[in-house]
């Protein structure tokens, strides 16, 4: 899997660099604090507990 994955990257550069595209890495930082404290509040208010029963796992035999 992985030379697959080393070819499709080759592949991809040499695409890139025939149409002179310039690649860019950013770093993503949260740019709002109130968004982020209300995504921490709503998701403090799911439960799993709900979702997952206590007889619906299944464990692989040993």
């Amino acid at each position: 899997m992985r030379s697959l994955y080393e070819k499709m990257d080759a592949e991809l550069k040499a695409y890139s660099e025939k149409l002179n595209l310039k690649t860019r890495f950013q770093k993503f930082t949260c740019s709002s604090t109130d968004g982020f404290a209300a995504g921490q509040s709503a998701g403090d208010k799911v439960s799993l507990n709900k979702q997952v029963g206590q007889h619906s796992q299944r464990y692989l035999p040993s």
